[in-house]
């Protein structure tokens, strides 16, 4: 088994029981549509419409599971909501329908959608394929002031692994001015340096002298990226 599908199954195998029997026709449903050849319309029809059939609530109701396997890093669903898995879940179907289309067709879903299925196109990306074909998705993610889809931008492995150092240095910059956490993004002190460094001492310093609350996290950043002697 590949990647790819063992990844898709674990997914399946952790969202199917927590849906009511409806949520789980609308969504076997729409996979073999997709698996079967459907086209980018058909994608785009189906992912809109699975939030409403598979209802509200979170993938994990418990312990949290295994992180999934993603292409470059693992990618922890603890957070997930039941439309975000199974929108995930509709993208799986097509990257193992088309691998080499993955990126490519989900780009146009963030494009044209609303904010949760933006959400669900961005946390999906890491378990799809190894390119940086979505990353305008994830920049203009970066750019937004609305703060989950902004989160989910700038923590996910895809946004680590793609953005420039100067977009992820920024992306960075952003979360600590709005006191967004820094611990939940990956390969941060990988692709931190002393820039990064600077940048965060120095958002440090401007709260200093305002008199505003410093983050914390942009204090023990800064340490962590500072060159060792």
């Amino acid at each position: 088994m590949t990647r790819l599908a063992d990844t898709d199954r674990t997914l399946l195998d952790l969202l199917l029981p927590r849906l009511a029997e409806a949520g789980r026709t609308a969504l076997t449903a729409a996979r073999a549509e997709i698996l079967a050849g459907g086209d980018d319309h058909t994608l785009a029809r189906r992912f809109a419409a699975i939030a409403r059939q598979v209802g509200r609530g979170p993938l994990v109701d418990g312990q949290a599971p295994a992180p999934l396997a993603g292409v470059t890093d693992p990618v922890d669903v603890a957070d997930w909501s039941l439309p975000e898995a199974a929108r995930a879940s509709l993208l799986l179907a097509a990257a193992r329908a088309a691998p080499p289309t993955a990126l490519e067709r989900a780009v146009p879903l963030y494009d044209r959608g609303e904010t949760g299925e933006r959400i669900a196109v961005l946390k999906s990306l890491a378990l799809l394929e190894e390119a940086d074909t979505a990353l305008p998705a994830v920049q203009e993610g970066c750019r937004s002031n609305i703060l989950p889809l902004f989160d989910v931008a700038t923590a996910n492995p895809y946004a680590s692994r793609w953005l420039s150092d100067h977009d992820f240095n920024h992306a960075m910059l952003k979360r600590a001015t709005l006191g967004v956490p820094l611990a939940p993004v990956f390969r941060l002190t990988e692709r931190g340096g002393p820039e990064l460094a600077a940048m965060l001492r120095g958002l440090v310093r401007e709260r200093q002298i305002s008199n505003r609350p410093v983050p914390a996290d942009a204090v023990r950043v800064a340490k962590q990226l500072e060159p060792q002697p």
